[in-house]
């Protein structure tokens, strides 16, 4: 049921697991519309931040929404 909380456009709060004292601020830019997982709900969902000096491919982050 998240997912209905979840927009294109919405706020989100990115905070790297690298660096947990810096979150980001960036916005939904993409919802999946389809579930990437039989039998459950999870969908990719992309978040775009600003250009940064923190982010790299593959790093570990929570979101909130």
């Amino acid at each position: 049921d998240d997912l209905e909380h979840i927009a294109v456009g919405k706020e989100a709060m990115v905070t790297l697991d690298a660096y947990p004292n810096a979150p980001l601020t960036g916005h939904v830019a993409k919802i999946a519309s389809a579930s990437t997982t039989q039998g459950s709900a999870n969908f990719e969902v992309t978040i775009e931040l600003p250009e940064n000096d923190l982010t790299r491919v593959g790093m570990n982050a929570s979101v909130e929404f």
